[in-house]
């Protein structure tokens, strides 16, 4: 029975990270380090434990959000927002949000709706581009305070709503 404990007392200080990821680890519910991949030990449970992991990979958010431009034409956007956790600030990327995925779809929305307000229907499709930039730039600064690297922005075409392109069938046949 010793014999037992102790092989899991042993089994306990052992900690096994995957690669491309961190395991967070607590002594009685506070931070103190992370372990980066391979094999690593931390003093035996209950006085270390593993409260989490998480994945330094390149994830992809894609949302369509709906926009009123400058001159009140209602817009679906359709982006793609590719980011990661900064290994350097993993304990921010951990704690810091409590669902990073929908946290962070919410800077995202709200990020293109202040783009989106100040120009025209025409400067969105004309300046696709432009328009990716400055929402890239925008989520960079405001996620890297949360230990999240944003490493591109995708913006596709915009996407009249359908009674625009109603509106716009009827203009044409006119």
């Amino acid at each position: 029975i010793l014999g037992l404990i102790a092989l899991v007392f042993l089994i306990s200080t052992l900690v096994i990270t995957q690669q491309k990821s961190l395991n967070v680890i607590a002594s009685f519910g506070e931070y103190k380090r992370m372990a980066k991949p391979g094999l690593s030990f931390k003093a035996p449970w209950p006085f270390e434990s593993v409260v989490g992991t998480i994945s330094l990979r390149t994830r992809e958010l894609a949302e369509a959000v709906g926009v009123k431009t400058k001159d009140n034409a209602f817009l679906k956007v359709p982006v793609k927002v590719q980011y990661r956790a900064i290994e350097s600030r993993a304990k921010e990327a951990f704690y810091e949000l409590q669902d990073p995925k929908a946290q962070i779809i919410s800077y995202i929305v709200n990020v293109i709706l202040g783009c989106a307000n100040g120009l025209e229907m025409d400067e969105i499709f004309q300046n696709k581009t432009t328009f990716g930039d400055e929402v890239e730039r925008q989520l960079k600064e405001k996620l890297s305070d949360f230990g999240y690297e944003v490493i591109n922005v995708l913006v596709d075409d915009p996407q009249p709503t359908a009674e625009m392109k109603a509106t716009f069938d009827r203009v044409l046949a006119s």
